[in-house]
């Protein structure tokens, strides 16, 4: 069926007689009132546990079938943005792809269309905390069922965009990924009003949405260390929940995920690192290990060349220092702390992971520029410590 835009519209729908069914509804301008809430979402849920359908606001009928257009709606009491308030505050859960359209009369009245899509993410329940289904062109509580079978419907339309907390190390991430077989599009998200991004403003893709997500795609955003996040001065939120919207091409409408995110979930818990990561870290032993073999050898043999036939086997920093160690010096060459994670930082400056993981966010998480001295917790002898050890950006 064609969805009326226009007053022309109508008057088609009249003239050609069509009759109310499992799919249309004609309501006469008065059943759109404050008074009738729980009549208007009992109506607007029925549509969406069933197949959709429309409902027509401003048409009288008699026998199932339309014979004339009424005075309309008053609009100074009952406009649109009302009926999208009320659809989506007193249906449980909300109803996706709903399209209320105005069709004004005059100044002061208008008829309403209110185009309903078959609901994949339902069943709905009405104002009254109850369950409604289209039946012999009404709309009727459901049976129990009938619930449990809307409900399975999930099962046919599965979830196509995934929002998760994702951790590299000590470093909390959010993750989001198309994790379907189907492109989505037109993906948007919604956080609560007062909720405040980790590093600056909301990235692109969160604030403006994604037009074109395909299958496998993943966007990760890196908020901070563990302890910066949920440490017990964080001015960050720890939980929030956030809708995610799109169109999805199985049932050729817009579905919403209600995602919760709570990092206290992960407190005190142990984070599996990544495969690459323990591969990496047995490597660095293994290098480890023969570094030391290197050292008994070198203490053996100190006066063996240190140079192949291609040239130098050593770096610069590694031969100052091994003029040191010759020299019985217990000064080292600075590292630059730019380019090693906070377990390097942690070693080198013998402090805790704490202290180690906030000086590792100033030089990598610090868009104000703010100076070392203002870490908190941070000493005047650590202070000299960095600047003795490490090189200063």
């Amino acid at each position: 069926m064609k969805i009326p835009k226009k007053i022309e519209d109508l008057e088609k729908l009249i003239k050609a007689g069509i009759p109310e069914s499992l799919y249309l509804d004609f309501k006469a301008s008065p059943a759109l009132s404050k008074k009738k809430l729980n009549e208007i979402c009992k109506d607007v849920s029925s549509f969406a546990n069933s197949d959709g359908g429309v409902l027509v606001y401003g048409i009288l009928e008699k026998d199932d079938l339309p014979y004339e257009l009424d005075n309309g709606v008053d609009t100074k009491t009952i406009n649109r943005e009302w009926i999208d308030q009320i659809l989506s505050t007193h249906i449980i859960p909300t109803i996706e792809g709903i399209e209320v359209n105005e069709i004004k009369k005059s100044n002061q009245h208008s008829y309403f269309v209110v185009s309903i899509p078959k609901s994949f993410r339902g069943p709905h329940q009405s104002a009254d905390k109850k369950y409604y289904k289209r039946f012999n062109f009404i709309s009727v509580p459901m049976e129990h069922y009938e619930i449990e079978d809307v409900r399975n419907r999930r099962s046919l339309l599965p979830q196509l965009v995934n929002f998760d907390v994702d951790f590299d190390g000590h470093l909390i991430r959010l993750k989001i990924e198309n994790i379907g077989n189907d492109v989505a599009h037109e993906v948007k998200f919604e956080f609560p009003k007062d909720f405040k991004w980790y590093r600056g403003e909301l990235p692109n893709a969160l604030k403006n949405g994604i037009k074109f997500f395909p299958p496998g795609r993943k966007i990760i955003y890196t908020l901070g260390s563990s302890s910066s996040i949920l440490g017990e001065n964080s001015k960050y939120d720890t939980s929030f929940d956030v809708a995610i919207s799109y169109f999805h091409p199985f049932s050729e409408s817009k579905v919403q995920e209600i995602v919760h995110i709570d990092f206290l979930d992960y407190f005190d818990s142990t984070v599996e690192r990544n495969p690459l990561v323990k591969i990496s870290q047995s490597i660095e032993v293994l290098a480890d290990i023969q570094t030391e073999l290197n050292k008994i050898n070198a203490s053996i043999k100190k006066f063996n060349a240190i140079s192949g036939a291609t040239g130098i086997d050593v770096s610069l920093r590694t031969l100052k220092n091994l003029r040191h160690i010759f020299t019985g010096s217990s000064d080292f060459e600075p590292i630059d702390i730019r380019y090693y994670d906070y377990n390097v930082i942690q070693e080198v400056l013998n402090i805790d992971f704490e202290m180690a993981s906030k000086i590792y966010d100033h030089f990598h998480y610090n868009p104000e520029n703010t100076p070392l001295e203002e870490i908190e917790g941070i000493t005047d002898e650590l202070l000299e410590k960095i600047k003795k050890l490490t090189k200063q950006i």
